[in-house]
């Protein structure tokens, strides 16, 4: 997947496929039809996964290759560049005035 890092000053962020708000000053809509599931540096161990393949192959990777880096961000960043699914596009979003990265994968492929 193709990694898009954008640096914000607020937490507003859309779909660019659908319009559909995924995160806001307040919340993420876990609900939006193209978010296929996000990770927060601060709970990286607790990430939201809602598509099940995604799931179990983030699972898997990371039982295969814990010991291989030197830092769980770096794992992360390398399973999304092998991970191959046409039309999906991981955000990561450093928030400047908190300094908090999140990691949304999204499906561009998904229609309103």
């Amino acid at each position: 997947m193709q990694i898009v890092k954008l640096d914000l000053n607020h937490y507003n962020f859309f779909c660019p496929a659908t319009g559909e708000q995924i995160l806001s000053d307040v919340e993420c809509n876990d609900d939006a039809k193209s978010l296929q599931g996000y990770w927060v540096d601060e709970f990286f161990e607790e990430p939201i996964i809602k598509n099940k393949t995604l799931a179990t192959d983030w699972n898997s990777f990371q039982k295969k290759n814990d010991a291989n880096y030197d830092s769980p961000f770096e794992m992360l960043r390398d399973f999304f560049t092998k991970y191959e699914k046409p039309g999906w596009v991981v955000f990561e979003l450093c928030h400047e005035g908190d300094h908090i990265t999140v990691w949304k994968v999204l499906d561009l492929n998904v229609a309103k």
